[in-house]
């Protein structure tokens, strides 16, 4: 290509993300990502992405008036890979927001999270890192959780809280501490992670294609 000639890339197609974490820590977690661009996606689109990246499921989404993609994947090991629980009950999250922004950077795309949303139910948030606004279960539109949100969010975001055990039904010890201590940062990029992480990186060269379409 002649140097002075336009690209693309002159022009970077700007993605916007939206991150939700859904968890019962130690019970079951889920990820979803809502991807959005200036142009409207196309259901057919999305469903191509979707099955692409091995997504539990699929949904066509509207954001801002401009038609979108939904995607939720079910995460193997009750979330292990965001999410741990000490014996004594106090969970542990942290999202996987950077790795996401790096796997969606190109010269094409200009990727965004506008806001990362962690749900915990049957559980109490009881810190969050900054910029993280806390609902209590009481005043929370999930009767059952307690949810903290992020708004443009440039790195990881993390959060700690306390699980009803007896509503969770979860043993006074789901792991042994040898095997529980790997999984909360080291299962990163392998096993469980490519679950979702992964599969959602792999998913950039077709958005920022049908994006420039």
């Amino acid at each position: 290509m002649a140097l002075g000639a336009p690209t693309f890339a002159d022009e970077a197609t700007p993605i916007h993300l939206a991150e939700v974490y859904d968890v019962t820590p130690g019970v079951s977690a889920t990820h979803e990502v809502t991807l959005s661009t200036d142009a409207p996606l196309l259901s057919e689109q999305c469903q191509s992405m979707g099955t692409g990246a091995r997504a539990t499921s699929t949904v066509s989404v509207e954001v801002n008036g401009v038609a979108a993609c939904r995607f939720t994947w079910d995460l193997d090991d009750s979330g292990a890979e965001v999410l741990t629980v000490d014996d004594g009950g106090v969970f542990h999250f942290h999202s996987v927001s950077a790795s996401l922004l790096e796997g969606f950077s190109s010269p094409e795309a200009l990727a965004s999270i506008d806001s990362v949303t962690l749900v915990a139910h049957a559980s109490e948030i009881v810190e969050a890192s900054a910029g993280g606004a806390i609902t209590s279960p009481g005043a929370s539109t999930k009767k059952d959780a307690s949810t903290v949100t992020w708004t443009r969010v440039s790195d990881d975001v993390s959060a700690t809280g306390t699980v009803d055990l007896e509503a969770t039904a979860m043993p006074a010890s789901p792991a042994s501490p040898s095997s529980a201590a790997p999984a909360s940062r080291e299962g990163r990029g392998s096993g469980s992670s490519r679950s979702s992480l992964t599969l959602i990186v792999a998913m950039t060269g077709a958005v920022v294609a049908l994006a420039l379409a």
